[in-house]
């Protein structure tokens, strides 16, 4: 938790908006020792108004997700990066490692496009996007969007054929997922084509991708198992890990995290959520 220094706390009174600050901070750590309190760090429901709140504090909403559990890595190494895209569909890359000729695979379209078109418009790469789901392949049809970019109406898997997606947990909702989210207020599956990334490869006649992009709703895991035994690289690798949602443990993802550090790869980002993973491989 964010702890101020007798001397931080004398500065801070000599500056107004210091002091306001400083006040803010003590009131948002007293609120969320309260939301924490006699609460098993396994099983934390906090009040919207206190994540709201604690947003708006960087390092403190760090902390807040290391105390849910929820931010489990930091960065090991410092890459100069910009983010890109949307706060809800935005990731961190270095802009300067990147070209024309860039190789960009994206999963997990959903309703957010706006990585993919600001790397088009930045780089002047071509982006595939893929999601095999209805509200993601009717929300595209809706849309206009750049002449580099594709959308492929399949999803990425650990094998290719058709496989049972859960339905989005609230109505609404354009997640599909592989497993059902616990306490979800609505049930039922769909079947989706998928396919291996590296038959994805072949298909687009690709002997490497340079970003690879995923948010696919808890077939991470075993999408990242099969990439590394199939032994593909991309340079830039995004992740979107899903523990704590549909009944995914917290082993999972750092089991995920220690399998691709020892690939040869460091992680330079992980945002603020502690979802979201920015990879950038080490080795040629």
């Amino acid at each position: 938790m964010a702890h101020v220094s007798t001397s931080e706390e004398s500065q801070v009174r000599c500056d107004p908006r210091k002091a306001e600050q400083y006040r803010r901070l003590l009131r948002l750590r007293s609120l969320l020792a309260d939301s924490l309190s006699g609460v098993k760090q396994m099983n934390i429901l906090v009040p919207a108004r206190i994540k709201s709140a604690v947003k708006r504090f960087t390092p403190l909403y760090r902390a807040f997700n290391r105390l849910r559990g929820q931010r489990l890595h930091s960065a090991t190494v410092k890459i100069a990066t910009q983010r890109l895209g949307t706060d809800y569909g935005g990731w961190r890359i270095g802009l300067s490692a990147l070209n024309p000729s860039t190789i960009v695979y994206s999963f997990g379209v959903g309703e957010d496009i706006s990585f993919d078109l600001a790397l088009i418009d930045l780089v002047g790469c071509d982006v595939i996007a893929f999601d095999p789901t209805p509200v993601a392949t009717e929300w595209i049809r809706n849309q206009k969007y750049r002449s580099k970019f594709m959308f492929v109406p399949i999803g990425l898997a650990s094998e290719d054929g058709e496989i049972e997606f859960h339905v989005p947990p609230i109505e609404g909702g354009h997640s599909f997922s592989l497993s059902a989210e616990p306490n979800a207020k609505q049930q039922g599956t769909i079947k989706c084509s998928v396919m291996r990334l590296t038959s994805l490869m072949k298909r687009f006649q690709h002997d490497h991708i340079d970003v690879l992009k995923m948010d696919i709703e808890g077939f991470e895991y075993d999408v990242l198992d099969d990439m590394i035994s199939s032994e593909v690289r991309p340079e830039w690798l995004l992740v979107e890990f899903h523990h704590g949602n549909y009944g995914i443990r917290r082993s999972r993802t750092r089991k995920s995290v220690s399998r691709l550090l020892e690939y040869g790869y460091n992680i330079y980002w992980v945002s603020d959520s502690g979802r979201e993973y920015g990879f950038k491989c080490s080795r040629s």
